[in-house]
């Protein structure tokens, strides 16, 4: 019963949920979705994980306190706190939708990996609804 319920309320949401792709575009800039991203390319380049982490942390504490988002970023701004700062660090830091898109893990949050996961809901909806009819 508490499953069902919680379905129907999900699906009332959905059913009347409003997308607002600008508002969830700047919400993602300012809430700095690609940081962990820059860390990793840190880390790719060889700096250690403690160090890439400190680094970006710093540079997103610096944003905060100066109001800016990554894209915002003059390159020596940047690179006072992380030294390695470059045009491919800017653009890993200034597009959230790599960083979505870099998410290719099963349940992640690419493309790929949110259809492939929306056709197996529904089709395990379909099971249940039959399931459900069967039992009433």
């Amino acid at each position: 019963d508490t499953t069902r319920d919680s379905m129907e309320v999900a699906a009332r949401v959905v059913a009347t949920l409003h997308v607002h792709r600008g508002k969830m575009k700047s919400a993602a800039a300012f809430g700095y979705l690609t940081a962990t991203d820059v860390a990793d390319e840190l880390v790719r380049r060889g700096t250690p994980f403690a160090e890439a982490h400190q680094q970006v942390g710093k540079l997103v504490r610096y944003c905060l306190s100066e109001e800016k988002t990554f894209a915002e970023l003059r390159q020596d701004e940047a690179r006072r706190f992380i030294p390695a700062w470059d045009r491919r660090l800017a653009r890993v830091a200034s597009l959230p939708e790599l960083a979505v898109e870099r998410r290719r893990a099963i349940g992640g949050t690419a493309r790929a990996q949110v259809t492939r996961q929306m056709a197996f809901s529904e089709q395990r909806m379909d099971e249940l609804k039959k399931e459900f009819a069967r039992r009433k």
